[in-house]
This record gives C-alpha cells, structure tokens and sequence, in this order.
C-alpha cells in the first residue's frame, strides 16, 4: 500500500489518499518518462508535474508550473529539485511513498507561488 500524499501549488495544497497513489503514478507516467527525468528535460518535467497536480484536483498548466521553475533566478535550481525528487520518486522509486513498518506518513510537498499572483 501507498501512503497518503500532498502537492501544493500556487498556495493550494492537494491531497492523495493512498488508494489512488498507484492512479496518480500512471497519470504522471503517460506525461514524462524516466528518460526524461535523467536528462532534466524541464518542459517533460513541468508536464509531469502539472499533470500530477490535475489527477490530484488542481487547473494548471505545464507552462504554467515551467514559468514558475524560472520565475525568480536565485530559485530555479531549488524549484526544479523540488518538482523534480517528486516525480523521480513517483516514476523511479515508488518504494519510497509505500507504507513502512512504523507507520509514519511522508508528506512529500512543493511549496510554490505560481508568477500569476
């Protein structure tokens, strides 16, 4: 079993139990692949994230996730990693969101501001 999981974005969190982790694993899936993450493609990678943010409730963009990565030059390397560990651990590593002995609950968050507000 997966465990529970939060994006956030644009000041809006959204949640996915954990019965529909494995739903949102495909939906981010048929957007970016595990090639482009290992190539840091931002374009797939802003895809994939915007997609992840729609499965979960939300109205956005890849274009819009993409000008928020470069919005503010000091923060692009900390925004495109934010974005980036989410859906390697989505696509790549989906052991790291199941459910461990101890029962805590990782909550995997990317605080964002849309370049909108």
């Amino acid at each position: 079993m997966f465990i529970d999981l939060e994006l956030e974005f644009d000041g809006q969190e959204y949640k996915v139990p954990s019965n529909k982790v494995f739903g949102l694993i495909r939906a981010v899936e048929l957007v970016v692949s595990a090639e482009d993450l290992a190539h840091r493609r931002m374009g797939a990678i802003s895809d994939g994230y915007s997609a992840a943010l729609n499965f979960a409730g939300g109205n956005t963009t890849g274009e819009e996730v993409h000008l928020f990565m470069i919005d503010d030059i000091d923060s692009v390397a900390k925004r495109m990693e934010s974005v980036y560990t989410i859906l390697v651990d989505l696509i790549c590593m989906p052991k790291n969101l199941q459910k461990m002995q101890s029962k805590k609950k990782l909550k995997k968050v990317v605080k964002t501001k849309s370049p909108k507000a």
